[in-house]
C-alpha cells in the first residue's frame, strides 16, 4: 500500500472517530431522556420503589460513566494513530513541512487532552455526578470551562486534520 495512501487511511481513521465519538457522547445524554419519557412497562415497574427523580440521576451517572471509559480509551487511540500519521509523513520521501506541522500539532493537542483535559475534567465530573443542583457545585465552573477545553482542541485538531487531508490529495 503506497505511503500516500496508508497516511489517509490513518488520518480518516483518526477524524472518522472524533466524530463518532462526538455523536456518541452527546446521544448517551439523551438517551436518557428519551427513555424516561417513554418507559417499558418493565423500567416502570423496576423504578417504582425509586424517589422521584433518582432513576433520571442513576441512568445520567451511568451514561456520564460510558462516556469518561470511551473518552479515556479515545485519548489512547488518538495518540496511536496519531504518532503513526506523524512517523508516515515525517518519513516519506517529498517532505511536505505544512503536512509535518498539522501531524505535530494534531498529535500535541492528543496528548494534551489524553494527560492534562480529560483526567481533570473526569475527576470534576465524577464530583458533580450526585451533587445537588438547586446551588452549583463548586466543581461546576473549572468542570465546564474544560469542557468547553476539550471542545475547542478537539474541534481544531479536526480542523487541522481537515487541512491534513487536503494537503495529501494535494500532493497526490
Amino acid at each position: 500500500m503506497p505511503r500516500q495512501t496508508l497516511s489517509a487511511l490513518v488520518l480518516g481513521a483518526w477524524m472518522a472517530g472524533t466524530l463518532f465519538m462526538w455523536a456518541v457522547a452527546t446521544q448517551n445524554f439523551r438517551l436518557v431522556d428519551r427513555l424516561l419519557a417513554s418507559p417499558t412497562p418493565q423500567w416502570s415497574e423496576r423504578a417504582k420503589p425509586l424517589v422521584p427523580g433518582d432513576a433520571r440521576l442513576l441512568m445520567r451517572y451511568q451514561a456520564s460513566e460510558v462516556n469518561r471509559l470511551l473518552f479515556e480509551r479515545w485519548g489512547r487511540t488518538q495518540i496511536a494513530l496519531g504518532a503513526v500519521f506523524a512517523w508516515l509523513v515525517f518519513t516519506a520521501p517529498r517532505p511536505d513541512r505544512w503536512l509535518r506541522l498539522s501531524a505535530v500539532l494534531m498529535l500535541l493537542i492528543a496528548l494534551a487532552l489524553e494527560f492534562a483535559v480529560v483526567p481533570e475534567t473526569v475527576r470534576l465530573g465524577r464530583l458533580l455526578d450526585f451533587a445537588p443542583r438547586d446551588v452549583p457545585p463548586a466543581a461546576a465552573a473549572p468542570f465546564w470551562r474544560l469542557h468547553a477545553a476539550y471542545t475547542a482542541l478537539d474541534g481544531t485538531r479536526l480542523l487541522l486534520g481537515v487541512f491534513a487531508a487536503f494537503r495529501l490529495v494535494r500532493g497526490a
